[in-house]
């Protein structure tokens, strides 16, 4: 059998459409965005308390800040 033979051409397109591809596809992009919102304090206490379980009461207090316009 002959062995199969690969051409610097073809290497260079192999090459770029991997690249095109991670850029295009959003792998390298950042989807974190900052938030206007801060946990101001939070309250947790048991409710009901069982031998396999327990209730909790959470309470959670959220401040907003910055501008009140959405975008």
């Amino acid at each position: 059998m002959g062995k199969l033979k690969i051409k610097p051409v073809q290497i260079f397109f192999l090459i770029y459409f991997v690249i095109a591809f991670t850029f295009g596809s959003g792998c390298i992009r950042n989807y974190e965005e900052e938030s206007n919102y801060n946990i101001k304090s939070m309250d947790i206490s048991a409710d009901r308390i069982g031998t396999a379980f327990v209730d909790l009461n959470v309470t959670t207090y959220i401040e907003k800040y910055g501008d009140s316009v959405l975008r």
